[in-house]
C-alpha cells in the first residue's frame, strides 16, 4: 500500500500537535504545582484529591471553632474567678456587718463598700468577649445581658439559650452560660411566711440599703441570702471546673 506525501504529512502535524498538548500540559501542572488539573485527566485521583480537600476544610471549620470556644471560655473564666472573689469579700462584710459591736456609721461606711461591689459585679455580668459578644446573655450575643428599667431594678434581657458548636464529627460543646443560671435570684422568706423571688443583684443592693439604715434585723437576712448566693457560685464554679 502506497501512502502519500500528503498523509505522511498530516501524520507528523498530529504527532506534533499531541506532543505540543502534552508539553503544554507539563507546563501547566509545573507552573500550578498539580499533577491532576482536571477531573479526566485522573478520575478515581482526582475523586480522593477532592475528598480529601473536604476532610481538610472540615478539619480547619473545628479548629477555628475550637479557637472561638476557648476565647469565650476564657473570658467566662476570669468573670467567673472575679466574681467569686466580690462575693467572698461582701459575704465577709455581711459576717462583720452582724456583729454587735458595729455602730450605725460604722455599718453605713460598709453600705458603700457594698454599693461599689455590686457595681463590679454588674460589670463582670455585662463581660464581653474578644469579638464583643456578651458572654453572659446567651444566643443574644448583641444584648447587654443585665441593665436597670425605669424603677431602677435589675432585669436579664438575653435569654436562657445555649450555643452549641461541632469540634469533631461526634462531638458538640457548649460554648457560654446564660446570665440568669450563672447570676440566678433565690426565693426569699419573708417574716409573714410568704415567700418571693429576688434577683441576684438585689439582694447585693437590699444588704447595703439595710447597712445604710442600721437594720440588723436585714442585715442577718442579707448574711443568710449572701451565704446561699456564695455556695451556689461555688457550685456553679465546679461544674464549670469539672467540664
Amino acid at each position: 500500500m502506497k501512502i502519500s506525501t500528503g498523509q505522511i504529512f498530516d501524520r507528523a502535524v498530529t504527532q506534533m500537535s499531541t506532543q505540543q498538548s502534552k508539553v503544554a500540559e507539563m507546563q501547566a501542572q509545573l507552573a500550578s504545582g498539580k499533577q491532576i488539573l482536571q477531573t479526566s485527566d485522573d478520575p478515581d485521583k482526582a475523586g480522593l484529591i477532592q475528598r480529601l480537600n473536604t476532610a481538610y476544610n472540615r478539619q480547619e471549620t473545628y479548629e477555628s471553632s475550637l479557637d472561638s470556644i476557648e476565647d469565650r471560655l476564657g473570658a467566662e473564666e476570669s468573670a467567673l474567678t472575679a466574681t467569686d472573689n466580690i462575693l467572698q469579700r461582701i459575704r465577709e462584710l455581711a459576717v462583720r456587718a452582724s456583729s454587735d459591736t458595729l455602730s450605725a456609721p460604722d455599718r453605713e461606711i460598709l453600705s458603700i463598700e457594698v454599693s461599689t461591689l455590686k457595681e463590679g459585679l454588674l460589670a463582670l455580668a455585662n463581660t464581653t468577649d474578644v469579638q464583643g459578644n456578651y458572654v453572659f446573655a446567651g444566643s443574644a450575643v448583641r444584648t447587654v445581658p443585665f441593665a436597670a428599667d425605669e424603677s431602677g431594678n435589675m432585669l436579664y434581657q438575653g435569654d436562657d439559650n445555649y450555643v452549641a458548636v461541632d469540634v469533631s464529627e461526634q462531638r458538640r460543646l457548649n460554648m457560654n452560660r446564660p446570665g440568669n443560671e450563672v447570676f440566678a435570684s433565690l426565693v426569699r422568706q419573708e417574716s409573714d411566711g410568704s415567700a418571693q423571688r429576688v434577683g441576684f443583684f438585689a439582694v447585693i443592693e437590699d444588704f447595703s440599703t439595710a447597712l445604710k439604715n442600721n437594720d440588723t434585723g436585714n442585715i442577718q437576712r442579707s448574711l443568710a441570702e449572701v451565704d446561699k448566693l456564695s455556695l451556689r457560685f461555688l457550685y456553679l464554679w465546679l461544674m464549670w471546673v469539672v467540664a
